[in-house]
């Protein structure tokens, strides 16, 4: 059984580094020896890497905590995330998938309101330089 769970997990921390595409990766050997080191590499379950945004993105992977219709969510797992990420300038992120859920909604990503407050922040000034760009392009043009 705890076999099983691992393996669940694992394969839901790939998952989650997938959102990412080619920007994101799992983090081998994740957990204790981030908790332990505080090596940015070793820090969460996966991470992304966007160059629009001021910092990576770092997060937990967590499954099977509940059922087919509602997960059990612990303030300690966004606390001790956050602290890992802040400490080497990165975001943080919880991810989760609903134990045994097929249809719907099987699985989610979450911010705190700061982190998803500083990402749309970031987001904002990449399109107001971007529309800057376009302009001065235009202006070249004529």
């Amino acid at each position: 059984m705890a076999k099983n769970k691992l393996r669940m997990g694992y394969r839901f921390e790939v998952e989650s580094s997938e959102l990412g595409g080619e920007r994101g990766r799992r983090v081998l050997k994740s957990g204790a020896i981030g908790s332990i080191t505080g090596f940015p590499a070793f820090i969460g379950d996966y991470q992304f890497d966007f160059p629009w945004l001021s910092k990576k993105i770092t997060g937990e992977a967590k499954h099977g905590y509940g059922g087919a219709k509602q997960i059990a969510v612990k303030k300690e797992w966004y606390d001790k995330i956050q602290l890992q990420a802040k400490s080497v300038n990165m975001y943080d992120c919880v991810s989760f998938k609903f134990k045994n859920a097929c249809d719907g909604v099987t699985r989610v990503i979450s911010f705190d309101f700061e982190t998803f407050k500083k990402i749309l922040e970031d987001i904002d000034n990449v399109y107001e330089e971007n529309t800057w760009l376009k302009e001065e392009n235009e202006k070249l043009r004529k």
